[in-house]
């Protein structure tokens, strides 16, 4: 038989419930604003690392930090003082921490930090920092591709730069400047994620594996006119599963003449799509 439970047992039952409900919801990433950093080894000759503020995630959407104005001071004071701590994100996975050391300059955007990580950026790898308590994936990896990967990446780079007029010949010489293999979506299977260049052409892909090998999700193409000084290229940070669906959002340090900014790519309903620019400095 089962006995009635006193009235203020029930009541203390759901109170507890919810508390921990509510806790719960405190940690995800949809609870509270997230801040993500890009952290980055500018100078290969320096072993030294900063931090630069990509963006704000809070309730589904991306936002700039910085703002393009003075209002990305207050911001600038608090979430990147030095001693403050973030979590280093690598291929998805938690690796470490990261610790503020202190600005760059007066109003600089981006901040001397230390890692106490597995990972360590250099050149045209990178990382992420965060405060997220609940990103990272347990398992996944980031690592050079294997050839047969490189050989699908590179056949695809060049039928892409074919349709903007490079000829086969040119073609010869086209340069892979980072080509990354990941698992976005914890299926044990490589994302490739490749940045190329040839001459004035700069092409960045994201490749997702199919049937026959693999298939374009995200193609972003610029050509260097006369008037540019500096390229307009596109290169991987690195991701994060912000939204707790499984699959990781995709971030990328975009350059050009007048600095660089970020953009994040997201899978929603079968499809990648940019779904934020901005962070980095000067544009």
């Amino acid at each position: 038989m089962i006995k009635e439970l006193p009235r203020g047992w029930l009541v203390a039952a759901v109170l507890i419930a919810a508390g921990v409900l509510l806790a719960a919801d405190e940690d995800r990433p949809a609870g509270r604003p997230v801040h993500l950093f890009a952290v980055l080894r500018p100078d290969l000759s320096d072993p030294a690392l900063i931090a630069n503020p990509v963006a704000v995630y809070h309730a589904g959407s991306f936002s700039d930090p910085l703002g393009g104005g003075p209002d990305a001071e207050p911001f600038l004071l608090s979430f990147l003082s030095s001693g403050r701590e973030y979590r280093v994100l690598s291929g998805g996975m938690d690796v470490g921490t990261m610790t503020v050391e202190g600005r760059l300059c007066d109003r600089c955007p981006e901040a001397w930090v230390h890692l106490d990580a597995k990972a360590r950026p250099t050149g045209n790898v990178m990382a992420l920092a965060t405060d997220a308590p609940r990103v990272a994936r347990a398992a996944g990896f980031r690592r050079a591709p294997e050839s047969d990967q490189r050989t699908a990446s590179l056949a695809i780079a060049k039928e892409a730069l074919g349709r903007h007029g490079v000829t086969p010949a040119e073609l010869a010489a086209l340069k892979i400047v980072n080509l990354t293999a990941t698992d976005l979506d914890g299926d044990g299977k490589a994302e490739l994620i490749g940045s190329y260049q040839l001459g004035r052409h700069d092409l960045f892909q994201l490749l997702e594996p199919s049937p026959d090998g693999f298939r374009t999700a995200v193609e972003r193409y610029n050509f260097l006119e006369d008037a540019q000084t500096v390229r307009q290229d596109e290169r991987l940070v690195d991701h994060a599963d912000l939204d707790g669906d499984g699959v990781g959002e995709v971030v990328t340090i975009r350059g050009s003449s007048d600095g660089f900014d970020y953009a994040v790519y997201q899978k929603k309903e079968g499809r990648w799509r940019q779904v934020y620019e901005g962070g980095g400095f000067g544009r």
